[in-house]
């Protein structure tokens, strides 16, 4: 890959702690869309001269707004690949760095719905022999943001459908590499508790799993479909009970 640089315009802010920090949906371990331009965001409270991005032999600089510290990069897209990649983050004043590890660049498939969509791996039949197989996979990749009825996003305007939220108030799962713990959840619990490992447990799941079954097996069957050379990240928005409008485009209710 030849080098490349980002030139982008740089604001300064009138803040003077130190620290800056990445929208939570971002997480080592994830994965970017193929093919596709890579957007990644923040924020800074600190008086940054710039902000170096760096992968491999690509380098960016950050814009920032000096209002709301926030911060955006976009990076050229770059072809499917199962070779792990580095992307950090540095400020020039703090000399503070945020490394995303292990970035792979593939399929990523939203699955969003109601409860046959957050239905659980190790709630199905044949939960054992499901979650046995998961320790072959490592490109595959899980994301599990908000599913109770107790989150809530990080705006005033939640009933905005339309407005863009820039990051999840918590989310249970983040990026992580497909594994028998991790689609098979906390073994470690009674059926009598309604919590596992610190975290509310989802809809129809005995053993604190954030992975969905429809997610694991599709993300599965899709790796195969492509030849196992494209990593496969999945993003799971389900959220079990709610009105199937929701989840569909005005498009698609027209």
């Amino acid at each position: 890959m030849s080098t490349t640089t980002i030139t982008v315009v740089f604001l300064l802010l009138l803040s003077t702690s130190a620290a800056f920090r990445l929208s939570n949906v971002f997480g080592s371990n994830m994965v970017f869309q193929r093919n596709k331009n890579i957007s990644i965001w923040g924020w800074t409270t600190t008086i940054e001269d710039e902000i170096i991005v760096k992968m491999q032999d690509l380098f960016a600089k950050a814009n920032v707004n000096k209002t709301t510290g926030f911060f955006n990069v976009n990076l050229p897209p770059q072809k499917a690949s199962l070779i792990g990649r580095n992307i950090t983050f540095t400020s020039s004043n703090t000399k503070q760095t945020i490394t995303l590890a292990n970035i792979l660049f593939g399929e990523v498939i939203l699955f969003s719905g109601q409860s046959n969509m957050e239905f659980v791996l190790p709630a199905a039949i044949n939960a054992t022999s499901e979650i046995a197989t998961a320790d072959d996979y490592p490109y595959l990749r899980f994301f599990s943001g908000t599913q109770q009825n107790v989150d809530t996003l990080i705006s005033s305007k939640i009933n905005k459908f339309n407005v863009t939220h820039n990051e999840l108030k918590y989310i249970h799962l983040n990026w992580s590499i497909s594994s028998s713990s991790v689609v098979g959840g906390c073994q470690d619990i009674s059926g009598a508790c309604d919590t596992c490992c610190g975290n509310p447990m989802p809809a129809m799941d005995p053993k604190g799993s954030y992975v969905s079954a429809i997610a694991f097996l599709t993300a599965r069957k899709l790796f195969h479909l492509l030849n196992q050379t494209v990593p496969v990240g999945s993003v799971i928005q389900a959220y079990g009970g709610t009105s199937i409008q929701y989840w569909m485009s005005s498009d698609a209710l027209s």
